[in-house]
């Protein structure tokens, strides 16, 4: 994507869609991603029975994982919208290239 000079927008849908297949595998990849940060928080909160700390350390990590979660949601939804836009960019372009090969090339 980028722009003309004079100021147009220009859409590589083919590498729109590569940019946007490609966030949703990252946004695939966050999940598992957390089970590295749960194990040593786990362990940390099991090593301090009884303390005020394990338990605020536990909902520290509770939290961060849901704030996670959610951003891997965003990611690949907004993944998916990209996707999407490059379908509707090519679908648009062989419409109006179509419009102009059945009226023989335009007016």
């Amino acid at each position: 994507m980028g722009t003309t000079k004079s100021g147009s927008v220009r859409v590589d849908p083919h590498g729109l869609t590569k940019v946007g297949r490609k966030t949703q595998e990252v946004a695939a990849l966050m999940p598992g991603e957390l089970a590295r940060m749960q194990g040593p928080s786990d362990e940390a909160v099991s090593g301090l029975p009884g303390w005020s700390t394990g338990s605020a350390l536990d909902a520290c990590t509770r939290a961060w994982e849901a704030c996670l979660r959610k951003l891997a949601g965003e990611v690949d939804s907004d993944g998916a919208n990209m996707v999407t836009a490059a379908k509707n960019y090519s679908d648009s372009e062989f419409s109006v290239y179509s419009s102009m090969a059945g009226n023989g090339g335009g007016r």
